[in-house]
């Protein structure tokens, strides 16, 4: 079952309450990011998708190296070092204009690495949740 049925499914089974939009399961999106040159990491979402978090795990280390996450070419969190071995890192600020952290059914959603110096391998972990 691909992604989107299943969350028509659960969709389906859920209700809102005053004058929210309704409850949503909350959804990682892993991004292994290799020790390489400068890259984008892309996904093309199959639902329209709220980022809420974005965790960063250093897997080497790496001075200077850092990790933006974006909807398509428009950035969603501010730079996030990625240097410190086996460190866990947190956006410092997610922008929270509609058109900006919330990715549509279709959208690219992106981690933008850069590399430095040292290792770029690293865990970049994209939480949030499925809109209708």
């Amino acid at each position: 079952m691909s992604t989107g049925l299943f969350l028509q499914d659960l969709f389906s089974r859920l209700s809102a309450v005053n004058s929210e939009t309704g409850p949503s399961p909350i959804l990682a999106i892993p991004f292994l990011i290799p020790d390489a040159a400068d890259a984008d990491y892309d996904v093309v979402l199959d639902v329209k998708f709220e980022v809420i978090d974005v965790i960063v795990r250093k897997d080497g280390a790496g001075a200077g190296n850092t990790i933006t996450v974006k909807n398509g070419a428009t950035a969603i969190s501010d730079v996030m070092v990625a240097a410190v071995d086996k460190a866990v890192t947190r956006a410092g600020t997610i922008s929270s204009v509609a058109a900006v952290n919330v990715v549509l059914a279709g959208g690219t959603l992106r981690v933008s690495a850069h590399k430095a110096a040292g290792s770029m391998a690293a865990l970049v972990t994209v939480v949030g949740f499925p809109r209708q």
